[in-house]
C-alpha cells in the first residue's frame, strides 16, 4: 500500500518542478466529495461486502465484484470533469490522487485474503488470485521502503520531516490493474456456480488475467525502480 508513496498523472512530471507543476499544469480542489472520489470510497466498500460473502459462502457475488472493477473508472471520470467542466472543479482532487492507488491496493488484500479462506472458490481462482497478492505485495513493500528511504535522506535543518517521494503514474501500471481486477472478478464468480465448466472456464479467464496483470505490474515497478534511482542519483549530485 503506497501510504506514503504519491502518484501524480503526469508522464511528463519533473521531481525538480513539483510546485509549478501542482499549480500551472493540473486542475485540483480540496474537494472530498466529488462523483470520483464517491467511486473510490465505494470501490472499498463494495471489496469489503464482497470478502464477507466469501467467508459467508453467500451468493451471488459476481455483480458486487463486476461494480467494484467499474469504480476503478474514478480517474477517467475526474479527468472528464477536469476537460469539459473544469470551473465546477468536480474533477481531480488532492485527496484523490494519493486515496486512489491506496484503495486499489486494500481492496485487492481484503478481498484476495478472503477468497482464499473460501471453500466455494475454485482452485485455479486462488492460483490467479495468489500471483495478484503476491505482485500487489511485492510493489507496495517497494513503495513503503522506498518512500521512507526518501523521506529520512531529505530531512534537513529546515526540513525535519523530510519530502514526500512524487513519481508519475504510467499508463502501465493502470493496465496492469485492469488487468488484476478482471481477474478477481472472475476468479470470486466461481463461488457462485456449481457448474463444473463454468467454474472451469472462468479459473481459465482468471489465470489469464493474472498472468497478464501481474506480469505487467511488476514491469511497472521495475520502471519505477530505475526512476527512483535516477532521484537519488540527482539527489545526491547536489
Amino acid at each position: 500500500m503506497f501510504t506514503e508513496l504519491m502518484i501524480m498523472e503526469d508522464l511528463n512530471f519533473s521531481q525538480e518542478h513539483n510546485t509549478e507543476f501542482s499549480q500551472k499544469n493540473k486542475i485540483e480542489t480540496e474537494r472530498i466529495i466529488t462523483p470520483a472520489n464517491l467511486m473510490t470510497m465505494e470501490r472499498f466498500i463494495l471489496a469489503g461486502n464482497i470478502a464477507k460473502m466469501l467467508i459467508k459462502e453467500e451468493h451471488p457475488v459476481a455483480p458486487y465484484a463486476v461494480g467494484m472493477a467499474i469504480t476503478d473508472m474514478d480517474g477517467k471520470v475526474a479527468r472528464f470533469f477536469d476537460k469539459h467542466f473544469p470551473k465546477l472543479r468536480l474533477g481531480t482532487t488532492s485527496i484523490g490522487s494519493i486515496a486512489d492507488p491506496i484503495v486499489d491496493t486494500a481492496s485487492i488484500l481484503v478481498i484476495s485474503t478472503a477468497a482464499l479462506c473460501s471453500p466455494r472458490v475454485s482452485l485455479m481462482g486462488k492460483i490467479a488470485i495468489s500471483a495478484v497478492l503476491g505482485q500487489e505485495g511485492l510493489k507496495s513493500a517497494w513503495g513503503l521502503k522506498s518512500a521512507y528511504h526518501y523521506k529520512e535522506l531529505t530531512k534537513s535543518e529546515n526540513n525535519i520531516h523530510g519530502e514526500k517521494l512524487v513519481l508519475p503514474v504510467l499508463a502501465k501500471g493502470k493496465e496492469a490493474m485492469a488487468s488484476k481486477l478482471v481477474s478477481i472478478v472472475c476468479a470470486v464468480a466461481t463461488n457462485d456456480f456449481e457448474n463444473p465448466k463454468i467454474r472451469k472456464t472462468l479459473g481459465l479467464f482468471a489465470l489469464g488475467a493474472s498472468g497478464f496483470g501481474s506480469y505487467t505490474g511488476e514491469m511497472t515497478r521495475r520502471i519505477y525502480v530505475n526512476q527512483y534511482k535516477d532521484i537519488i542519483k540527482k539527489f545526491e549530485e547536489k
